[in-house]
């Protein structure tokens, strides 16, 4: 039918980012270095594929540890995500994350939620430049982590 918007569910094409950046935080404990591993696909997209809307999944440190060895977390987000065949595509995620800090002795977790806008600029087709702005909110103390992420995307399909 024309003028009719028709939609898609496919997996179509993945991107693995490796980022890191400064983090900003309201809580008792900074943690000023955030860096991680992330992988999103769009799964549904719109036939003229200006938009989809997908997953992305993330882990990753802050640095230093605040006590202990270690503090890292992992993240499920949905992401909705302008069309990867432009030279720039905007992005928007939100999602749950579980925050981890590790002692000698014992690992403390804490729920938070993200939400963040960013976008990706193209390098050459397969490899992209990432620049986003995270928020991770933690009800329990109120705390929010706000992080200016830089990173690099690897460009795949699955076509």
């Amino acid at each position: 039918m024309p003028g009719c918007t028709r939609a898609q569910f496919a997996l179509r094409e993945y991107r693995l980012t490796g980022f890191g950046g400064p983090v900003l935080s309201t809580g008792v404990s900074p943690r000023p270095i955030l860096t991680g591993l992330s992988l999103d696909s769009n799964v549904y997209h719109a036939v003229s594929r200006a938009a989809g809307v997908g997953f992305l999944v993330e882990g990753g440190l802050y640095h230093p540890a605040l006590s202990g060895t270690a503090n890292y977390y992992g993240s499920v987000d949905a992401i909705v995500a302008g069309d990867g065949d432009a030279k720039l595509r905007p992005f928007g995620v939100a999602g749950y994350t579980r925050l981890f800090n590790a002692t000698s002795s014992s690992i403390g977790s804490t729920d938070a939620i993200n939400f963040g806008v960013g976008v990706d600029r193209v390098l050459r087709d397969d490899l992209w430049l990432r620049v986003e702005v995270r928020d991770m909110y933690t009800p329990v103390g109120d705390a929010h982590a706000l992080a200016v992420r830089v990173g690099l995307v690897g460009w795949g399909s699955v076509e």
